[in-house]
């Protein structure tokens, strides 16, 4: 069975943390995200099943252990949007190795271009995904990324 990830981005305005929508900067919205029947129902943000990213990103599904993660899971964030909050409610005990990086955590990551030659793949981590965050770099708040994953 395949794993999937499910990512939310939220952004510090100086006083809480609010949801944003991927048409909010000119990013595509994964075509599934409002389908009930999909497995991409609660994720606007569209990532590509993609196990090294996932492994750079929290560790999961990072056989060998070759991957050096940001992070291993570190949950939902305490002061997570409600949309996220009922979204990662959603999928209930489906879903697993909850976590958020922030964005500059993404630009600071030593290991890209180790990853990117183990991979071996010219295009990773693929058009869609650089897009979105270059999209997201575009904003001059803090941004993170809130994901889960399902099997």
């Amino acid at each position: 069975m395949g794993c999937d990830i499910h990512m939310h981005v939220e952004v510090f305005d100086g006083d809480h943390w609010r949801y944003l929508e991927p048409e909010s900067v000119g990013a595509t919205r994964n075509p599934y995200a409002d389908d009930p029947d999909s497995d991409g129902y609660s994720s606007p943000w569209r990532v590509s099943r993609d196990y090294a990213l996932f492994a750079v990103l929290a560790g999961v599904r990072n056989r060998g252990g070759f991957i050096v993660p940001i992070s291993e899971p570190r949950g939902i964030p305490s002061d997570a949007t409600t949309q996220v909050q009922v979204a990662s409610a959603v999928w209930g005990s489906d879903g697993h190795s909850h976590s958020w990086v922030g964005l500059g955590e993404l630009d600071a990551y030593p290991h890209w271009n180790e990853v990117h030659r183990m991979v071996g793949w010219p295009a990773w981590p693929g058009d869609a995904w650089c897009d979105q965050m270059d999209a997201l770099r575009t904003i001059a708040h803090p941004v993170r990324l809130v994901f889960w994953f399902d099997n």
